[in-house]
């Protein structure tokens, strides 16, 4: 179990490092992730306490000599292995349980001061938030600007049709396919969705039961059916490669953007350090802004049979 976290961990944090069995404080934890600088909201590292049939540990005293020493705490046991994989996105970050504890002021009370009569604040974001989101926050705005009375007859969606014209104030999922097995921890798809504004797209995302998933959206036009049609080729050529033991490595690629376009999109299939198949979906502006979402899969023959199916299913609509 450490060695599967071990190796997870060094994945989630590539520039951080990760040990086994070191001491901090007066503890030693199973594992350690150690930061250059500290880091929001994780503080100097993360101090990783492995669980296996063991419930004699006093867990409150671990995490506060831990938070004493500014590290944060990720307790693992069996419900969080799945095979070869652990989630570790259940981190008790240090801040603010590391609060400094009061020393000769019990009893201090504050005086009461009266409520204000409004609870509303202006806030002005800092110019650097545009600059770094311009192209995002563009995007966002030309999609809900868009006016449904402005769409032609050519543009009216299949959801619109359904509705007799009336178009839908949520996003719709026309096709999906599962990545992941009904036991697994975390859940991955790839989906074809519909925007309430009619426009399509890409969707691949990942998380677990109750918590908000990693997703990214990738818009698909008419022009590019082309392009979406080479996603089960793509995944059929990555089969047949020879996966090199211990390294990260592209299999293959589907370029979904055309050369034409404002952006850049790709799906790719990758090969982890554990041999395991990696989806990629990602897209990148003229900016050199850029967002990816990868999740391990795997390759069977009913995959691409529902491959096949959902990429035929969506190019119907467009």
């Amino acid at each position: 179990m450490k060695l599967i976290a071990l190796s997870k961990l060094k994945v989630e944090f590539p520039n951080a490092t990760v040990s086994l069995e070191k001491t901090v404080g007066n503890r030693r934890a199973d594992l350690l992730v150690e930061f250059n600088q500290p880091r929001h909201p994780f503080g100097h590292g993360i101090a990783v306490e492995v669980q296996y049939r063991n419930n004699s540990k006093d867990l409150f005293a671990t995490d506060s000599d831990y938070y004493d020493q500014g590290f944060s705490v990720l307790w693992l046991s069996e419900q969080h292995y799945s095979g070869y994989d652990v989630s570790v996105n259940h981190v008790q970050h240090v801040w603010p349980r590391a609060l400094p504890k009061l020393r000769g002021y019990d009893g201090l009370q504050l005086p009461i001061c009266e409520p204000p009569e409004s609870v509303e604040v202006d806030i002005i974001l800092p110019r650097e938030y545009f600059e770094a989101n311009e192209a995002k926050l563009k995007r966002a705005y030309q999609e809900a600007s868009q006016s449904p009375t402005l769409s032609t007859p050519t543009e009216t969606s299949h959801r619109e049709k359904a509705v007799s014209g009336n178009k839908s104030s949520s996003w719709v999922t026309h096709k999906q396919v599962w990545l992941s097995k009904k036991a697994d921890l975390t859940k991955r798809s790839l989906q074809f969705v519909e925007s309430p504004t009619g426009q399509y797209f890409l969707k691949l995302s990942k998380g677990q039961r109750g918590t908000r998933p990693e997703s990214i959206l990738v818009r698909v036009t008419p022009n590019e059916v082309n392009l979406v049609e080479k996603i089960p080729s793509t995944i059929q050529s990555a089969a047949k490669k020879e996966k090199q033991k211990g390294e990260w490595q592209d299999l293959d690629i589907c370029w979904l953007k055309s050369y034409e376009s404002s952006e850049t999109a790709w799906f790719k299939i990758k090969s982890s350090r554990d041999n395991q198949y990696v989806m990629e979906l990602g897209q990148k502006d003229l900016s050199g802004n850029s967002e990816i979402v990868k999740t391990k899969f795997s390759i069977s023959g009913k995959l691409h049979h529902d491959i096949e199916e959902f990429v035929n299913n969506s190019i119907k609509h467009l």
